[in-house]
């Protein structure tokens, strides 16, 4: 059986997932083990995979034509990644 959750309690589930949740980088993360050169690496290919991706993946949403709050939401979440100008002005 489902229960419908508020919006308040779906998202106090989620952040109590993440709470929980352990990746196996962390420790090395946190640590000695990785040099500033390494990070650099991962985070650059962390950019190119998930930051610069991330409007595309919404335009892919859109295409799946949900109703038009939603559509509208994307389209502006899509235009502020691709130039800022809503945040940065």
């Amino acid at each position: 059986m489902m229960w419908k959750l508020s919006a308040e309690q779906f998202r106090d589930r989620i952040f109590d997932v993440l709470g929980r949740k352990q990746h196996w980088s962390t420790a090395h993360f946190n640590g000695s083990d990785v040099t500033k050169e390494q990070l650099n690496v991962h985070f650059r290919q962390e950019y190119a995979v998930y930051i610069r991706d991330f409007a595309v993946l919404l335009a892919r949403i859109v295409g799946k034509n949900p109703p038009w709050q939603i559509r509208r939401h994307l389209a502006t979440t899509i235009y502020e990644e691709e130039t800022g100008r809503l945040s940065l002005g």
